[in-house]
């Protein structure tokens, strides 16, 4: 079973970094890159770093919120 699962099916949150690879999440029904979430995503009227939000399912089913932050080191990422 997947860390995040078990940890969620014990009933805690988690809080998780996702650096860009290869792995699909699924969106509307489809698998699709972290790239095309981060396009499908909507943005937050926020001055705390964060870019965009949004609520999805992993391939295992697990219900997940992914917030696109801007980089603290990089400004231009």
């Amino acid at each position: 079973m997947p860390p995040v699962k078990a940890i969620v099916d014990q009933g805690l949150d988690v809080i998780g970094m996702v650096r860009e690879t290869n792995k699909a999440i699924t969106s509307i029904g489809r698998l699709v890159s972290l790239k095309q979430l981060y396009r499908l995503a909507q943005p937050v009227q926020s001055n705390k770093g964060i870019l965009c939000s949004i609520h999805t399912v992993m391939a295992n089913g697990t219900s997940i919120k992914v917030a696109f932050m801007q980089n603290r080191n990089k400004k231009s990422e």
